[in-house]
């Protein structure tokens, strides 16, 4: 549950595409109500409906980071990636027993 006082600010961006849904940046006051939205994402997903995205507003560098990983997965060199707190994880397999790894440059996901 969010409540108003759990938002800073909210604002809606200009649309790149007349065909585009409409993108909202949401400024969280803390932590934990961003993280409860962020866990919560994906019970938004409902069948017949439009989908609904809630991304992290991820730097520059990040973004390309999580964009390589997202090309592996696609490549099937690795079982999953994702981001958590502006930081990009990466399952390897999707054994049990293989634990995240958190990637923080490039030059770990080129040794995969």
């Amino acid at each position: 549950h969010v409540t108003p006082s759990d938002i800073s600010i909210a604002h809606r961006i200009k649309k790149r595409h007349n065909n585009s849904p409409p993108i909202t940046i949401v400024k969280f006051t803390n932590r934990k109500a961003r993280e409860a939205v962020y866990s919560a994402r994906r019970n938004l997903r409902q069948p017949g409906s439009p989908p609904i995205y809630i991304n992290e507003d991820l730097n520059k560098s990040t973004a390309e980071l999580f964009r390589q990983a997202r090309a592996l997965v696609k490549a099937r060199k690795i079982h999953n990636a994702w981001t958590s707190s502006c930081a990009v994880f990466i399952k390897e397999t999707n054994d049990i027993n293989c634990r995240p790894h958190k990637i923080t440059n490039i030059n770990e996901l080129s040794g995969l």
